[in-house]
C-alpha cells in the first residue's frame, strides 16, 4: 500500500522540469501496457521507445549519416585520384641513372652508399 501512495504521489506531483514531466508520462504508459497482460503489451512499449528515441534524437542521427555520407564521398574522390596516379606512375621507369660524362651512372659514390 504505502508503494502505491509513492508512486501515484511521484505521478500527481508538480514536474520540476519538462523531463520529468515526460518521464512520468513514459512510466504511465509502461504501467498501464504491463497491466494489460498481453503479449502486444511489450512489442507496444518497445515501439514507443523507438518512437521517443527517434523523436528526441532523429536530427543527430540525420546529421551523423549526412557527415558519414559526405566522409563516403570524399573517400571515394581520393581513392579515384590515387588510382589514376599509380596508372600514371605505372609507364614511368622507377630509377633513371644519371648520365656522368656520357656514361650512365650506375654505381653511385661514397656519400650515398657507405657500404661500398
Amino acid at each position: 500500500m504505502k508503494k502505491e501512495n509513492s508512486q501515484s504521489r511521484a505521478l500527481t506531483r508538480s514536474p520540476q522540469s519538462p523531463g520529468d514531466a515526460l518521464s512520468a508520462i513514459h512510466l504511465e504508459f509502461i504501467q498501464n501496457q504491463a497491466e494489460q497482460h498481453e503479449g502486444e503489451g511489450i512489442e507496444e512499449v518497445a515501439d514507443y521507445h523507438r518512437a521517443v528515441f527517434l523523436n528526441r534524437h532523429a536530427t543527430d542521427l540525420e546529421r551523423f549519416q549526412q557527415q558519414a555520407r559526405i566522409h563516403e564521398d570524399r573517400l571515394t574522390h581520393l581513392d579515384r585520384r590515387l588510382g589514376e596516379t599509380h596508372a600514371k606512375l605505372a609507364g614511368v621507369e622507377p630509377l633513371i641513372p644519371v648520365a656522368v660524362e656520357g656514361e650512365p651512372d650506375v654505381r653511385p659514390t661514397t656519400p650515398w652508399n657507405l657500404w661500398d
